[in-house]
């Protein structure tokens, strides 16, 4: 049986523009790997899942249901991504990570308690080693790698849609995640959609009212996506697309459509 097409996506943008909401309406079920205990905010219908219990059964509940992993050290991550990897949550058909920065940062305080000597206060002064640096880049490196490799179906498994979220650093452009390592590259090669968020501000003339616009900045990897025309509204420019108020579901869908359609 042939399978729909996962994409593996990157959402970039500031701080508060709406990343994590955007991230929430990927194709759903979701299982929500919250780094930053941002998915208490969501407005849907959520389920807690701890280390150590199964896998809660989504029998009954509507499609899209998040299932929320706080994830407060690296070492719960790693707990659930053997889960994860194993594909041991049935029903799901998209992962969130939200944020790269705040997992990196987890794993970097993780590398640090194992790298350094913490009796010698000279030592840890000095800043962090070669090797942590390299165990930095590495470790995150094959994680993320690995975390692509759920993309792909594996038997009768789909696999899963993709979507990790990122906070930027707005002095450069064009704008770039902040995590450390010299992983940018490699990580902008892994993905299929880039994609920065902003919101738009106008005042209505007649009412005085602000109306807001959320617009995705996208650089399409995927060449179905390039053919996007109105669902949702898109306009062509030199990087990629701009889509207003998008939607994960509906750009992945369309995707698709357009790949079984040629």
């Amino acid at each position: 049986m042939a399978h729909d097409l996962n994409i593996m996506t990157l959402l970039l943008g500031g701080y508060g523009v709406g990343k994590t909401t955007l991230a929430a309406t990927a194709p759903g079920p979701i299982l929500f790997l919250d780094a930053e205990q941002s998915a208490r905010y969501l407005e849907r219908v959520v389920i807690t899942w701890e280390p150590g219990e199964d896998f809660p059964s989504l029998e009954g509940f509507p499609e899209d249901t998040i299932v929320v992993y706080d994830v407060t050290s690296w070492k719960r991550y790693s707990w659930v991504m053997r889960k994860v990897l194993r594909r041991q949550i049935p029903g799901i058909r998209s992962i969130v990570i939200d944020s790269l920065p705040e997992m990196q940062n987890k794993l970097q305080m993780s590398l640090t308690s194992e790298i350094f000597d913490r009796s010698n206060p000279l030592k840890h002064s000095q800043g962090k080693s070669y090797d942590h640096w390299e165990a930095l880049r590495s470790t995150f490196q094959s994680d993320i790698t690995n975390l692509a490799s759920l993309k792909l179906p594996k038997g009768d498994h789909p696999g899963f849609n993709i979507t990790i979220t990122s906070g930027v650093n707005q002095e450069v452009q064009p704008y770039k995640p902040l995590i450390l390592g010299g992983f940018r590259r490699d990580l902008a090669r892994l993905m299929d959609i880039e994609g920065y968020l902003e919101v738009l501000r106008d005042t209505d003339m007649d009412s005085g009212e602000i109306e807001e616009m959320w617009r995705l900045d996208i650089q399409p990897h995927v060449d179905s996506l390039c053919e996007v025309k109105c669902r949702p509204p898109a306009v062509k420019r030199e990087w990629g697309l701009y889509i207003t108020n998008p939607n994960l579901s509906e750009i992945i869908r369309v995707i698709n459509e357009n790949r079984k359609s040629k």
